[in-house]
């Protein structure tokens, strides 16, 4: 037997169907170029993508003396399991000083009041919770869902501050629309009946929720927590009375671009403006990790500064009052 045909490689029996990256065989029809050059280019945006991208020691969070307060943390997300401890010490020493865990389903709520009650006596950031279900959970919202949240929040006053994260979410419809409505109307109902203020989520959902709000006429004070909208719905929550909350997004170059336009414009009032990590999510910056964490909120501090052309500490201790005034805190 020939030794060359005894090492050849066999054809490829997906021939121009073939959407391996690194396919061993052969593909006569000229597969192994095209892999070649999708290869390339995967590697070279790869590489630019780590090229941009940060180790955590190398990068320079802007300091201000002011205590900063992040209105929207996921800490009871898997991604802070193992390192809890040095994030809160990280955001201390970053002068975030408060942190409010986001409750966004029955059991993330309790999971939220268990890290207040673990951290009680650390000593370093204050922890506070919202509870609520989000609407991406909506399906699973019952009367027994209801009573429970009910409940967490009568047993745990001056833990649990704000009811949510709760609101509308048409963009990936985990939840039916039906479901959604049904859901942000129970939680607005417990809101306005304990007058504690929410904590909302509106993507892609404008319209309803305005509407939905509109059908309540005493409730507390509300915020739309990760502003990602246009101008002309902002308008119509400020016109509403309701509060914005920023994260990460308006850092990002691209993503960012329209809200810092929004942002620019001075058309909101800065008293009316919260921030916000959303971590693990929204990361301001391009870190090798690719996890948010509260240490990282003055970065969204500094971009809302250069937006509204004024110190960052003046606009630190804005935001501070805000944010007491709005939670009670």
């Amino acid at each position: 037997m020939n030794s060359n045909s005894v090492n050849a490689k066999k054809n490829c029996r997906y021939g121009t169907e073939c959407r391996r990256r690194n396919c061993y065989f052969n593909h006569p029809d000229g597969k192994d170029i095209n892999n070649n050059k999708n290869n390339n280019k995967n590697n070279n945006r790869n590489n630019r993508r780590k090229k941009n991208e940060k180790n955590e020691t190398e990068i320079e969070i802007p300091k201000t003396d002011i205590d900063l307060f992040d209105i929207g943390a996921n800490l009871t997300n898997y991604r802070f399991k193992k390192d809890l401890n040095k994030i809160l010490q990280d955001s201390f020493d970053n002068n975030i000083k408060t942190i409010i865990i986001t409750g966004t389903s029955e059991k993330a709520s309790v999971d939220a009041l268990n890290l207040i009650e673990k951290f009680h006596d650390d000593e370093l950031v204050s922890l506070y919770s919202t509870c609520g279900v989000h609407p991406h959970d909506s399906k699973h919202y019952t009367d027994q869902t209801d009573e429970k949240l009910r409940q967490l929040i009568a047993n745990n006053q001056g833990k649990i501050i704000s009811v949510g994260e709760c609101g509308l979410d048409f963009n990936r419809m985990h939840s039916t629309q039906d479901e959604q409505e049904t859901c942000f109307r129970k939680q607005l109902s417990i809101a306005e009946e304990l007058q504690l203020p929410l904590f909302c989520h509106e993507r892609e959902a404008h319209e309803r929720f305005v509407e939905i709000t509109d059908e309540f006429n005493n409730l507390p004070k509300l915020v739309v927590h990760c502003f990602t909208g246009i101008l002309e719905e902002i308008e119509v929550y400020l016109e509403k009375g309701f509060y914005v909350g920023f994260t990460g997004t308006i850092c990002m170059k691209e993503r960012g671009q329209h809200l810092r336009d929004i942002l620019s414009s001075k058309v909101i009032p800065i008293e009316r403006i919260m921030i916000e990590t959303d971590c693990p999510f929204m990361t301001p910056i391009k870190i090798k990790t690719r996890r948010n964490e509260p240490k990282y909120l003055p970065f969204i501090l500094k971009t809302i500064s250069e937006c509204y052309e004024l110190e960052l500490e003046e606009v630190a201790e804005i935001i501070k009052n805000t944010t007491k005034e709005f939670f009670q805190i």
